[in-house]
């Protein structure tokens, strides 16, 4: 049997419940971690993001992607992760042989499962509490850097993830420890929110920026941190009017966050 056809069997069976996995419900999607067979039998650990297209209004989201040609949210994510892949940015790889599962009910994409990776809201306050402080300080002067290359890659091509939160960023667990360089190590998630920007950037480059800064209220991270990010993301090593502007935009921004999130 072809891996499609194995894939597919599989699938069908995984979402009728009868496969064993694990399952964590979002907003508009459920998070499915499973292991499928492939062409030859082997277990294939994998994610599976399974957007529904159930009641009106994600029918009418359906209706108006598919109109702008860009199809269900699962097709759309798939070619977002193809161009982060192609700029250089470390993503989850697609599952190959994987059938494009996208019906008037549900989209799916697959994944390969990121094994003995930690997201860095977990894996900070890890180092802070397992590494010595200057092997802490730096790993961090390491991390910021290739946080903001990786920022600078979307950001020079008007691409804004929308989503730049750090539990977003995976580096595996050793990382901590091995002494090597994080440059190309550090792999990005969640990219069914990116888009294309040229006339309003400013917007959305604030957003990102204020997500990383929202979600770096974590134990070992220090203004100087933060500071080292967006001199390393600005290409200087003391800002400039616009700079500040920016930062400043940055800050309030990252202060409203705070203040919904109180409020939930």
């Amino acid at each position: 049997m072809q891996t499609r056809e194995v894939m597919s069997s599989a699938l069908a069976e995984l979402l009728k419940g009868r496969l064993p996995a694990e399952v964590r419900h979002k907003r508009g999607r459920v998070i499915v971690r499973a292991s499928l067979p492939d062409a030859e039998g082997r277990e294939c650990p994998v994610f599976l993001k399974v957007y529904s297209c159930d009641g009106r209004w994600n029918r009418v989201k359906s209706s108006i992607t598919t109109v702008l040609g860009k199809g269900p949210p699962a097709q759309l994510e798939r070619r977002n992760l193809g161009w982060a892949a192609a700029q250089g940015i470390p993503v989850p790889r697609v599952v190959t042989g994987f059938p494009e599962f996208d019906s008037a009910s549900a989209s799916v994409l697959a994944t390969e499962e990121l094994c003995g990776m930690s997201a860095l809201h977990t894996l900070i306050p890890r180092g802070a509490k397992t590494l010595s402080p200057a092997a802490f300080r730096k790993w961090k002067r390491d991390l910021a850097h290739e946080l903001a290359r990786l920022a600078q890659l979307l950001h020079r091509s008007n691409r804004f993830h929308k989503d730049l939160y750090l539990c977003h960023f995976l580096l595996r667990d050793e990382a901590l420890t091995d002494g090597q360089p994080i440059h190309g190590r550090l792999y990005l998630l969640d990219f069914l929110r990116l888009k294309h920007h040229r006339w309003n950037r400013r917007r959305w480059q604030v957003k990102d920026l204020a997500e990383l800064l929202y979600s770096s209220d974590l134990t070992g991270v220090e203004t100087r941190d933060r500071l080292r990010f967006m001199h390393t993301y600005l290409g200087c090593t003391r800002l400039d009017r616009d700079g500040r502007r920016l930062v400043k935009s940055v800050v309030k921004k990252a202060a409203r966050y705070r203040r919904q999130n109180r409020e939930r």
